[in-house]
């Protein structure tokens, strides 16, 4: 058997208010395979986001392990888990509407991080075309977000 892709193990978020600590996770613990899906349910303030925020390497654990692709990203410096969210996981927040730049085209939304990893112009186009197709978008490389319906902005 091999490593899964994401571990998270006795894993603790405490979130500290005015009002005192809150408890975002206690003790969660979860294993997953590169084959599977996970599907997250639950009550609001159940935990949800922040588990993916933990996961996704945008917020440490207050205690446990989390382990991505092998790397434990609760353990590094935030400069390393932003390069890492950005070569390795896709994240798309529930505010997905503030997702992309509102004065940017659809095609530089996409590129942008392209060139930002020093994908040189023209492997850029092409792997932005191939994405943009992916995602059922091509035909809206020129619009602009607030020109996509709420599914399109996501994708």
């Amino acid at each position: 058997m091999s490593d899964p892709t994401v571990e998270v193990r006795d894993v603790f978020c405490v979130h500290r208010t005015a009002e005192g600590d809150a408890a975002a996770l206690q003790g969660m613990t979860i294993s997953l395979a590169h084959d599977e899906v996970l599907c997250v349910l639950g009550p609001s303030g159940a935990g949800k986001s922040t588990l993916l925020r933990v996961i996704a390497g945008l917020q440490v654990p207050s205690a446990g392990i989390v382990r991505v692709l092998g790397f434990d990203v609760g353990r590094r410096s935030a400069r390393w888990r932003a390069r890492f969210r950005n070569e390795q996981i896709g994240f798309l927040s529930q505010h997905s509407e503030a997702a992309l730049p509102p004065d940017l085209p659809v095609a530089q939304a996409v590129e942008l991080p392209l060139a930002l990893r020093g994908f040189g112009g023209h492997e850029r186009r092409a792997r932005v075309g191939e994405l943009l197709e992916r995602a059922g978008l091509r035909d809206h490389a020129a619009a602009l977000p607030g020109e996509l319906s709420g599914g399109e902005r996501q994708r």
